[in-house]
């Protein structure tokens, strides 16, 4: 059933302190397929700058989530290879070879790199 209560989500996996700009690249450029992160990426992004106006943040601007996430991005694409390039491919669990499968088996980051002029 629909209702009008928000939507939150809790991260557990890797509780830390920094940027949401990490966790807004994580779901936009590692959740989406390439073609529906194309259509959505805007929206998304200016959403979430909405919402953080709504609840009296302002001063980051659309352009510095932008920057930050193009960052995160990199960062992400860095953090899988370097994951991958000492994970012994027949010891990844069923959960590990999806992640690996969905960052680089669709092109979902490497897509998103070359979008950004990143590539």
């Amino acid at each position: 059933p629909r209702t009008d209560r928000p939507v939150v989500l809790l991260d557990w996996q890797g509780v830390r302190r920094g940027p949401a700009a990490v966790d807004i690249a994580s779901v936009v450029f590692g959740a989406l397929a390439a073609d529906d992160r194309r259509d959505v990426e805007d929206d998304l992004l200016r959403h979430h700058i909405w919402v953080l106006n709504t609840r009296g943040v302002d001063g980051y601007p659309i352009g510095q989530l932008r920057k930050d996430c193009r960052l995160a991005l990199l960062c992400r694409v860095v953090g899988m290879v370097g994951w991958l390039a000492g994970a012994e491919p027949e010891l990844l669990s069923a959960r590990e070879r999806e992640l690996m499968a969905a960052a680089f088996g669709d092109g979902r980051l490497i897509t998103a790199l070359r979008d950004h002029g990143l590539a």
